[in-house]
């Protein structure tokens, strides 16, 4: 909640080797799973929720394996409703360690969610039953970005020990 003048609300974390498996079905993804101090899916239901309306903005927080933190920050986030796959929509990349979900060549934005019995992803192939994925994501095709990946997150800076995706209200004065 205090970084970056606060107002966050976690909506994933995920931490290398943990028991907690991100493998899970569309329901799970929907409604989320784990616990908040650990492993952690806030769920698409929620997360759609929160962001149709108002301005909302993203910063990924990634601790990497020399123990260093770094982060990624989005002045534009939004999930679609159930009926748009819940799609994502994430702009305006404003710095940190690079833009890995709107930028590059298969970006997870604009994407519709998937998990291996929703195969929503552009690919010919279920992206999310692919070996080195095995989890829900917003792909573009299997050669994507993916923090819900078992380790070592596939793509990710540093492979990751520890990822954290938070939103807050964009310019949210009262905060703190």
């Amino acid at each position: 909640m205090t970084t970056a003048d606060g107002g966050w609300i976690v909506i994933q974390r995920k931490i290398k080797d943990s028991p907690v498996s991100f493998f899970r079905n569309w329901r799970e993804y929907e409604d989320g799973f784990g616990d908040i101090s650990k492993d952690f899916w806030a769920g698409l239901k929620l997360m759609h929720i929160l962001t149709q309306s108002d301005q909302w903005e993203m910063r990924v927080d990634f601790k990497k394996q020399d123990g260093s933190w770094s982060y990624i920050h989005y002045n534009q986030f939004k999930v679609g409703s159930a009926g748009e796959r819940y799609k994502l929509t994430v702009g305006g990349y404003t710095g940190g360690d690079g833009d890995y979900f709107a930028g590059g060549n298969e970006p997870a934005n604009s994407k519709m969610f998937t998990t291996f019995d929703n195969d929503n992803d552009l690919s010919h192939d279920n992206c999310a039953v692919h070996t080195s994925y095995r989890s829900g994501w917003w792909f573009h095709s299997c050669v994507d970005i993916n923090p819900n990946a078992p380790k070592p997150y596939y793509n990710w800076p540093n492979t990751a020990e520890v990822m954290e995706m938070k939103i807050r209200l964009k310019d949210c004065i009262t905060c703190v």
